[in-house]
């Protein structure tokens, strides 16, 4: 595939990756298109640092921190909602 520019690549990778459950549409525009870029990797860089500790503050037991933390980043990758009460 062919994509018009470096972050157009970098953004088409990391939608591949982390938004699996729908269709992204890439900005035309490259500046759009570091702009979205450079925000959605703040955002991942905030979740992958408060996911683990907040499954820390809940569960004691560092195997299982690390199991937790796999199976929620999939099922969030995937767009699972949260099971009803």
């Amino acid at each position: 595939m062919s994509l018009p520019s470096a972050p157009h690549a970098t953004l088409a990778d990391v939608a591949i990756r982390e938004m699996r459950r729908e269709t992204v549409q890439l900005p035309r525009a490259e500046a759009s298109c570091i702009t979205l870029l450079r925000d959605y990797q703040a955002f991942l860089v905030n979740r992958d640092a408060r996911l683990p500790e907040a499954i820390a503050e809940r569960v004691a037991d560092t195997a299982v921190q690390n199991i937790v933390l796999n199976l929620l980043i999939e099922q969030v990758r995937r767009g699972a909602k949260a099971p009803g009460i």
